[in-house]
C-alpha cells in the first residue's frame, strides 16, 4: 500500500500470483485432533499436510505411557493452492480454520517447511521424556512420601533417580527417589533423550 491507502499494482499482481501457487499455510485444529485434520487434508486433491510430532514418555499416575504429541498442539501445515482449495481445507473434519491475520491467511515460505520437516526427521527415532531438571517441583506418587510436594535438587539419570528436597517439619530433607514415584508439575515435555 502506498499513501492514501492505495494497493499498487506491483502488490496486485503479488496477491493474483498467490493465490495461484501452492504455499503453506498454518491450519488451527481441535484440540489433539492434529493427527485427524492431516489425514482429512491429505484426501483433499493437490494438498499436502505436514503435522510434526514427537514421541514422548511420559510419568502418569498408572505409570510411564509412550505417547505421540504434536510439536505444536493444535496447528498443522497445509500446503494448497488458496484460490482452489481454501473453503475446501477450511470445512475438513477436525479443522477449525486456516490461521489469517487481517483477514488474510499469510503464507508460511516453503524453505522454513523443509528446515522443519529435516529436523523432525533427524529426531523421529528418539523418544523425549518429561524427567524433571534441578530445581524443578515434583509431587511424589508413591512410598512413604506419597502426595508431598519436592524440589528436584539432583538428577541421577544413570540409575534412573533423583535426589529431591522435602519439606519436612520446618526443615529441609534431603531424600533419593525413583523417576517412576514422581510426577513432574509443569506443563510441557523436557526435550531431551533419556539415558
Amino acid at each position: 500500500m502506498e499513501g492514501g491507502g492505495r494497493v499498487t499494482r506491483a502488490a496486485r499482481i503479488r496477491g493474483r500470483m498467490e493465490l495461484r501457487e501452492a504455499r503453506w499455510y498454518c491450519v488451527r485444529s481441535h484440540r489433539k485432533r492434529e493427527h485427524v485434520a492431516e489425514a482429512h487434508l491429505r484426501l483433499i486433491p493437490g494438498v499436502d499436510a505436514f503435522n510434526p510430532q514427537l514421541r514422548l514418555v511420559r510419568r502418569t499416575r498408572r505409570g510411564r505411557m509412550c505417547t505421540t504429541e504434536s510439536l505444536f498442539p493444535t496447528y498443522l501445515f497445509a500446503c494448497f493452492v488458496l484460490e482452489d482449495s481454501l473453503e475446501k481445507v477450511r470445512y475438513m473434519p477436525a479443522v477449525k480454520e486456516v490461521l489469517e491475520f487481517g483477514g488474510w491467511p499469510p503464507s508460511i515460505p516453503s524453505p522454513v517447511i523443509e528446515e522443519l520437516r529435516l529436523r523432525m526427521d533427524e529426531v523421529s527415532t528418539r523418544v523425549f521424556t518429561d524427567s524433571p531438571l534441578e530445581g524443578d517441583e515434583v509431587e511424589i506418587n508413591g512410598g512413604p512420601f506419597e502426595g508431598f510436594t519436592a524440589s528436584v535438587a539432583r538428577v541421577l539419570p544413570g540409575k534412573e533417580r533423583v535426589q529431591v528436597l522435602l519439606d519436612m517439619m520446618g526443615r529441609s530433607v534431603q531424600a533419593e527417589l525413583s523417576l517412576d514415584l514422581l510426577l513432574v508439575s509443569k506443563g510441557g515435555a523436557v526435550l531431551q533423550a533419556p539415558f
